[in-house]
């Protein structure tokens, strides 16, 4: 939706989440730790950042479209 804001409050020592390329759909984020994952295998790793989204939005988190 054109004209709404999505506020980041960057904590630790975290990235600004941007677009990779013109015409991305999201957001890139990056974690703040190292991880290396065995095949099929899950983590909780922290983003370094919080959140705000505005009312009548929902903010989603996919895996990286090259996996």
């Amino acid at each position: 939706m054109q004209g709404r804001k999505l506020n980041v409050k960057l904590l630790d020592a975290a990235e600004l989440p941007r677009y990779a390329h013109d015409g991305d759909a999201g957001f890139d984020l990056c974690i703040t730790e190292d991880c290396r994952l065995e095949p099929n295998a899950r983590a909780i790793v922290g983003l370094g950042c919080a959140f705000e989204i505005p009312s009548g939005c929902v903010g989603l988190l996919f895996p990286r479209s090259g996996l």
